[in-house]
């Protein structure tokens, strides 16, 4: 079960070190929507998109949060301040099977390079091996460098040059839809 397993990993990382702060690694629950959103915002921001955050915490709450949740988050706290968190959720490759897809790692700025993150990363990776995934994706921008340096010298992760990422937004979907239906 993810959930308990993901308890688990909550409980066990009190061990985990960080540099200079006590950090209490959670599972997110309905009461934690108003941190994952601003998460999210902050993330956005960063990445100088805050204007394709689309989602809301209700959005959040009916899909996070019930029988099925879509999504998983773990989310740190340094005293009672969020620091940081790691939003994953499932995915499916032909080739090897069920993994996870990190969408989100996210710290704070002035929580940054105290261990937070990886201590984020490291409870992905726990989770994904305890569910016996097959792996852990995850993408970031070609201009973060300090995270790509951190994925690729601190975890090993391997940077996958010779995929290209492909999206299609609703708008896009939808004249696609109504040019082939024109054409049928």
């Amino acid at each position: 079960d993810v959930l308990r397993a993901m308890e688990e990993i909550c409980v066990e990382s009190s061990g985990w070190a960080t540099k200079g702060s006590e950090v209490q690694l959670c599972l997110a629950r309905r009461e934690h929507v108003k941190d994952i959103m601003a998460f999210i915002r902050a993330l956005a921001a960063f990445e100088q998109m805050s204007d394709q955050v689309k989602t809301s915490e209700e959005y959040l709450l009916n899909v996070g949060f019930g029988d099925r949740p879509r999504f998983y988050c773990f989310l740190a706290y340094s005293g009672s301040a969020p620091a940081g968190f790691a939003l994953l959720h499932a995915a499916f490759s032909t080739w090897r099977g069920e993994y996870l897809f990190l969408e989100d790692l996210y710290v704070h700025e002035e929580h940054r390079k105290s261990g937070i993150g990886k201590m984020l990363l490291r409870a992905a990776i726990e989770l994904s091996a305890r569910l016996r995934c097959a792996r852990l994706d995850w993408q970031a921008l070609d201009w973060n460098q300090p995270a790509l340096t951190f994925y690729q010298h601190k975890i090993g992760a391997e940077q996958m040059r010779e995929w290209i990422y492909h999206r299609l937004s609703a708008e896009s979907m939808a004249a696609f839809l109504e040019a082939e239906q024109i054409r049928d």
